[in-house]
């Protein structure tokens, strides 16, 4: 997933992207990417350096093992050991 989000350059990623938005505050963030795009310079340095910082964030999040939900014997010895009253 880290690889398909960050792993292209910009331009590549703005041909998928639709031309009308749902969503003003995703329109306002595709319209600031094709700002930064089309910029060049040390707006193209930002936007590489934002799409390392993703890609790390990605794969770390990706990497977490999920913590399994209690079980109802969990429960019942987490209570225990609170000291609740049954």
């Amino acid at each position: 997933m880290a690889d398909a989000a960050t792993g292209k350059r910009d331009f590549e990623l703005l041909a998928g992207v639709p031309d009308s938005f749902a969503d003003d505050r995703d329109e306002q963030g595709i319209n600031l990417f094709r700002l930064y795009t089309y910029k060049g310079g040390q707006y193209s340095r930002q936007l590489f350096q934002l799409s390392t910082e993703v890609r790390h964030a990605l794969i770390v999040l990706a990497e977490r093992l999920p913590k399994p939900a209690p079980t109802c014997g969990d429960v019942l010895r987490y209570a225990e050991d609170a000291r609740l009253p049954d």
